[in-house]
Parts: structure tokens; sequence; C-alpha cells
């Protein structure tokens, strides 16, 4: 069909016209309207300037008016007519704004991610710290808007030890992005430093605070809310199989109910880092020897060979309870997530639940573990070096961190070697 494009004749032509039926304008060359499943489509059709005809989209009537489409059209002719590839340039417009952090986030970086134990905590990081950042596509990103970001963080009062860890989260995104070909030609962060500040004298305070350690009561309440935990998980359990869901396994006859009790005993015989025991493998444990042999979250981008560290007695003595409960598999995480077969995200919902249940001071965190067996090795005499492998860190760390629990270990030191 041939004839001015109106407002009023394409409303009679979407009337009368079928799927696919093209409407031709006789005022500009190249303008036509098409009927299309998603409705009236607005195209213009031109010579490019390399050679052969190209059609572009100009937006669907009536969302886009006649008076516009033509005003872009008039546009289109002028910058055709001086060499430029409207239909190229469009399309590159189009890469670049769909070419966001986000979007390569969720469609690509996503399944690098869930290659990592830790990949979900690097998302929700990600999400977190970067939501504005994360909307602009990766080739415009500069280092003033990380310079900002960085501004902006340390004055909400977030720890520069964080600040660092997240950039390098983000910072490792867009060095996938050149890695993999065809999304980014180079980092536009490159070389770029955070240049952090010192920690405060108080932030230091506060962080000393933290690294405290279990005393005999709470030793006393922290296995009481254990046993606590377990016993309120089996009175739900057989609540909700006496009501309706029999289909439940019945959880008084085996040991542990679920991996609450045996990952807390773990962190608290071991020291360890708790994202360390959560993506910990069975592959990793030798029963026989009684070690583990895991490469640290930690330090593994500097350390990529693994670590073996003893286990006492009674370590062993859980993990091959909760390995028989789990019909002594070979591989796969020690404390996988049921539903996924994947690590659990974190502790901080079952530790809250056993400092209720223990009355245990709120102001403990799960790390307070890692303190509590570094503690009392340091108070007990035991050699920092040791120490310091056992707790998979170096000596330095615990001396720093530590040493004050060992006031006089130097002059027992030189003590003990004049005696000998």
């Amino acid at each position: 069909m041939k004839k001015k494009i109106t407002k009023t004749e394409l409303k009679k032509f979407i009337n009368n016209s079928k799927y696919g039926d093209r409407y031709n304008d006789t005022e500009q060359k190249g303008f036509h309207a098409r009927n299309l499943k998603n409705g009236l489509y607005l195209y213009y059709r031109y010579e490019s300037p390399t050679g052969g005809r190209k059609t572009i989209s100009l937006g669907r009537f009536p969302d886009l008016t006649i008076e516009k489409a033509r005003k872009l059209i008039f546009e289109y002719v002028g910058r055709i007519a001086a060499g430029e590839d409207i239909s190229t340039t469009i399309q590159t417009r189009r890469q670049v704004k769909e070419n966001t952090a986000l979007n390569y986030l969720k469609e690509i970086y996503d399944a690098e991610l869930n290659k990592k134990a830790d990949g979900k905590n690097i998302r929700a990081d990600l999400s977190n710290h970067f939501g504005p950042l994360l909307t602009k596509p990766m080739q415009t990103i500069t280092k003033r808007h990380i310079k900002i970001w960085q501004t902006k963080k340390e004055a909400s009062g977030l720890h520069p030890k964080t600040i660092k860890k997240v950039f390098a989260y983000f910072n490792a995104m867009l060095n996938h992005a050149v890695k993999i070909g065809g999304v980014l030609d180079s980092n536009p962060l490159s070389g770029y430093s955070l240049n952090l500040r010192k920690s405060t004298p108080e932030e230091e305070r506060v962080l000393r605070q933290k690294r405290t350690y279990l005393d005999k009561t709470q030793t006393e309440q922290f296995f009481r809310a254990l046993d606590l935990y377990q016993q309120l998980k089996r009175t739900q359990n057989q609540n909700s199989r006496a009501h309706g869901k029999s289909f439940l396994n019945d959880l008084s006859g085996i040991e542990y109910v679920d991996y609450v009790k045996p990952i807390m005993l773990f962190l608290y015989y071991t020291g360890l880092r708790p994202g360390d025991a959560l993506t910990m493998q069975w592959d990793e444990i030798n029963f026989s020897f009684k070690s583990l042999t895991k490469v640290i979250n930690k330090t593994k981008h500097k350390k990529e060979h693994p670590t073996t560290i003893p286990l006492s007695d009674e370590c062993i003595k859980l993990l091959l309870t909760w390995h028989k409960q789990h019909k002594s598999p070979k591989h796969g995480y020690v404390f996988a997530n049921p539903k996924t077969n994947k690590p659990y995200y974190n502790l901080y919902k079952p530790w809250k639940k056993l400092i209720e249940l223990g009355e245990l001071p709120k102001e403990l965190e799960n790390y307070t573990l890692r303190h509590n067996f570094i503690s009392h090795l340091i108070m007990n005499g035991a050699n920092l070096l040791s120490v310091a492998k056992l707790a998979t860190t170096s000596v330095d760390m615990i001396e720093k961190h530590y040493g004050h629990l060992q006031p006089d270990l130097q002059n027992r030191f030189i003590n003990e070697f004049a005696q000998r």
C-alpha cells in the first residue's frame, strides 16, 4: 500500500491489514510501516554509504508519533549524506547500552561464580556494594567513578579491608570480560590503586575487642546451646510428623539432626575460618592420617597449593559420624545444603540461634570460635609458629593480634635457652 503516512491512515491500516503487510509513505522515500505481531512499527530504508540497502527501526506506533519519526528521518538523511552508516551506529550504541556490568554479571559472569565455592558471597557483595556502577556500560566506567565510589564507602564507615576486598571482586569481573574477548578491549580500571587509609586507633581497638575467646562458663553455654538446638529440631520434627507430614525423616534415631552441630564443633576443634569449613570436601579429609589437606580460601590467590593441618581425635570422631550418617560419600561438600548440594551461604542464622539458646553475649560472632582456638593455644604456651600453621595464617599475624596473651613469651624463650 502506498499513501502519505498520517495518524488517521495508520489507524485504518491497522484495522484493514494482515500480519506482515507494509504501508509505504509517498512523501519520504524509504519511510514505511509494517503490521507485526507486537503492533505497528515504523521503519526507514536507505542506501548505505558503504553499499547496499539497510533498514532501521524507528519505533512502535503510536508510542512514536509520525511527527517525531519524520524528524528522525530528516536527521538521518543528513548524516547519511555525510557518509555515516546509521544502522551501524545504532547497533553499536545498542550494544554499548546493553553491555552493562549488571547484564554481564547475569548473563556470563554468573556461570563463572558458580564454579567458585564462595561465588554466592561474591555475587552478593557485587550487588550490595556496586549498585549504580553495575547499571553503567562497562567501557564507560572510569577511575573517577571508582574514586567517588570509594569516598562514599569510606564515609559510610565501611572498613578499608572490606573496601579492598569488594573492589577486587569488581576488578576481577572486568578482567574476566577482557579475557573472554568480544566484550571489553581493556580493563578501564587497569593500574588503579585505591590508596586506602589506615585503620584508626578506635577501629583497631574495636577489632581487638572482637578477638575475644570463650571463658569456662561461655564454653559450657556453647555446648549446651548445641544440645538444645538438636533437641528443638527433634521436637519440631516429631510435631510435623504427627500432624500430617509423616513423609519427613525421623530425626530421633540419628546423631546429628542437620549440619549445624557438626560444623560448629568442627570450627571449635580446628579454629578454621567459617568459609573454609563451609567449602570443605570429603576427599580433602584423610581419616587414616587424621588430617585435612585444603587450599585455604583467603590465600588461594597467592598460594594455590593446599595446606595440610592435623585434626584432633574428637574432630575425627565427629567427622566419621557425620560421614557415616551420609552413607560414606567419597566426594562432595562435607556440609552441603541437601536442597542444592552446594555450600551454605553463611552461618549467621544458626549462630544467632545458638547465641539465643545458650544465653551467650550477643556481641560474640561465629568467628569467635577461631579466636577462641588461637587464644587458648597461646595461653597454654603453644609455640607461635605451630599456632600459625594450625590456624593457616602467618606468625606475624598471630604475634600482632594475640601476642599480648603471652606477655612474657620472649623472656621465657631466652631463659629456657640459657637453662638448656
